[in-house]
């Protein structure tokens, strides 16, 4: 049936219309719901903080028969032998009353373990609250103190960080947002922290003298060390994944309060930030915001780890980083969390309907917009991230050239509409690298073409990055020949078919050993070349992949058609496995045939050559070596960071330390 024959919806028109009018007034109905929940969790606070809401709990207390007010409160069930677990961390409870501070300290100096938590005792944490502040001082770079999110009864923030004010009193920050809300789902840094909780390594608290005693408050000394961390450059950070419900306000010693707010304001003066008491702040982070279709899913395709490291780079280079999954503003995921474990702002969890909501509901413009693949980089939404941020450098990342790639399998094919559907590519890959300020191309075999194309648009030849982790195991006991690559991508399905039915068979007269097909989203004519009985298993998606390539002795990667830096070639290189590959694969690295690759084109010579290398250790033991030290030298994050760098210089843009 033709497409425009279900192009006459008149009759369906007035149903469509209602539809909409109940969608607009269910969006409706939700916003309000959403500032009820504000105005109730305001008025819940305030009741809280009310001197009626504590003369109440000072009476619970007394028929109960608490504890005598100067011990420590008693933790929730769940925090039962948090002293001992997780190991390693010493958590500490100030006393009430005068003083708290100076116990603290004394706790602090009697600790054993690597890092320091302080917990106010009243908030409650919610599972896991110890073991992420733990891992985000383990992987946020120049971590210095992080601390939790607390949230209100009704699920609320209560407390994203704080502010310090002019007057040097604590603003919490995100009060009434949703956890999910892009800007306080992820660990950020930030001025300081409410005092909750909070966790620092044990060598960093002694460095710097732990808490200031003069300070009676808690909460303001714990403000206080984060302004003497981060004025020697390490960072405040909040912790989302680590939540704890928030307690009412214990009544306030207003004497130490005020003293503890001018020492706050001293302590800023005193560093070269004395405007602060004007209201003038340190300049901001400077923003970026990533574009591309999908959230990045690494264990499951090449492109996903590229994209990773972008982000995780940024933030190490002090951006404001945020990702805007065009195609994929629903997710809510692992990947997701991961992300934001490392710092990067993900619009995600339905927060935004569409890229032009989020662009109206973000009223602060960047200063850095670097749009992913051809798609997004053409069209209305360029127009739109234009008009949102006018004086943003834009840079457009190719990932590859499309039309290169679709040329290559148009010829290989002798397909007549690849042939066209490439031109068109083309046109829209030129729009989109002559619009931008700069373009990323992935291999120095693409620069020189659109040099001729478009000779007055700068590029910059930035390959992909990966961890090096080096080889896991010698050449005995490892067997089988490993196949990787992700199969939404053509061209990998077309190299194992072609692999499969041209080479496979000549290998196999010769060795009885299994090839191992590895990559997410296999089609059907992939999933059916599984036959144990013919050496070939075909395991699609596989969680670790370090352990394969720790076992088997080869990788192939013979790609007939394709352009940019292959990744599958360099995670195999990487992780200390000779790979055998065809002239396509290795386009551009800079990789030397016998060196530290095998190159061969036909299927014999494929055969050939895999058969000898994997029957030879010193061969094999040599090209793992050269291939480990090629991997390290030309395509280490740190290389991709120095790269970055200099890009960002050239756009006068803050390139970090």
């Amino acid at each position: 049936m033709a497409i425009d024959s279900f192009r006459d919806d008149s009759a369906l028109h007035p149903e469509h219309e209602r539809l909409r009018q109940e969608a607009a007034n269910a969006q409706a109905a939700l916003r309000h719901a959403e500032r009820e929940y504000v105005r109730l969790a305001q008025e819940l606070g305030g009741v809280y903080a009310s001197r009626s809401w504590r003369i109440a709990q000072m009476l619970r207390a007394i028929f109960r028969r608490r504890p005598l007010a100067h011990r420590p409160p008693p933790m929730p069930p769940a925090m039962q032998g948090a002293r001992e677990t997780p190991p390693g961390i010493a958590l500490i409870v100030p006393l009430p009353g005068a003083d708290a501070v100076a116990h603290c300290n004394r706790e602090a100096a009697a600790a054993t373990g690597d890092r320091i938590a302080i917990w106010d005792g009243g908030s409650t944490p919610h599972a896991g609250w110890l073991e992420a502040l733990a891992f985000a001082l383990d992987h946020a770079e120049s971590a210095g103190m992080v601390g939790a999110l607390l949230l209100a009864p009704d699920g609320h923030i209560a407390a994203a960080g704080a502010d310090i004010l002019p007057d040097g009193s604590l603003s919490p920050r995100g009060v009434g947002e949703r956890p999910d809300h892009p800007t306080f789902a992820s660990l950020t840094p930030v001025e300081a922290l409410p005092l909750g909780a909070a966790m620092l390594p044990a060598d960093v608290w002694r460095r710097f003298g732990g808490l200031d005693e003069s300070i009676a408050s808690p909460a303001q000394a714990v403000a206080d060390l984060g302004l003497r961390l981060r004025d020697a450059g390490l960072r405040v950070l909040v912790q989302p994944a680590a939540r704890l419900t928030a307690a009412p306000a214990p009544p306030a010693d207003r004497w130490a309060e005020s003293f503890g707010r001018w020492r706050l304001r001293r302590r800023r003066s005193a560093n070269g930030n004395g405007l602060a008491a004007l209201g003038l702040r340190r300049a901001p982070a400077p923003r970026a915001l990533f574009i591309d279709n999908f959230v990045p899913t690494p264990d499951r395709d090449a492109a996903s780890i590229d994209m990773v490291w972008y982000l995780r780079i940024f933030v190490a280079l002090g951006y404001d980083t945020t990702l805007l999954p065009v195609a994929d503003l629903a997710r809510a995921d692992r990947y997701v969390e991961g992300l934001r474990q490392h710092g990067v702002k993900v619009v995600a969890n339905g927060w935004a309907a569409s890229p032009q909501d989020f662009l109206a509901r973000e009223p602060t413009p960047y200063d850095l917009l670097v749009v992913f693949r051809v798609t997004n980089a053409v069209g209305p939404l360029q127009d739109q991230l234009r008009a949102h941020s006018p004086n943003a450098k834009l840079v457009f990342n190719t990932v590859d050239l499309h039309f290169l790639r679709l040329e290559r399998e148009a010829i290989l094919h002798r397909s007549p509409e690849k042939l066209d559907e490439s031109f068109r590519v083309q046109q829209m890959e030129l729009a989109a690298i002559a619009r931008a300020d700069c373009s990323i191309l992935l291999s120095p075999v693409e620069q020189p073409l659109i040099a001729d194309l478009l000779p007055r648009s700068p590029t910059y030849v930035i390959p992909i990055a990966r961890d090096v982790p080096g080889r896991a195991a010698p050449f005995v006991p490892r067997a089988g020949i490993l196949f990787v690559g992700g199969f939404r991508h053509r061209p990998n399905a077309d190299a194992i078919l072609a692999f499969a039915r041209d080479v496979w068979p000549l290998v196999r007269r010769r060795l009885a050993i299994t090839l191992g097909i590895v990559g997410a989203d296999p089609p059907a004519e992939v999933r059916a070349l599984h036959d144990l009985a013919a050496g070939v298993a075909v395991l699609g998606h596989v969680e670790d992949l370090g352990a394969l390539l720790a076992q088997c002795r080869l990788t192939v990667a013979p790609l007939r058609f394709g352009a940019g830096t292959k990744g599958k070639v360099v995670t195999t290189l990487a992780a200390g496995v000779p790979c055998v590959a065809s002239p396509i694969a290795v386009e551009g690295m800079g990789l030397t045939d016998g060196l530290n690759i095998r190159v061969a084109d036909t299927p014999q010579e494929f055969a050939d050559v895999a058969i000898g290398l994997y029957e030879d250790e010193p061969a094999w033991t040599a090209m793992s070596d050269a291939g480990l030290e090629f991997a390290q030298q030309n395509f280490s994050v740190a290389g991709l960071r120095r790269r970055l760098t200099a890009m960002l210089r050239d756009l006068g843009l803050p390139a970090g330390e």
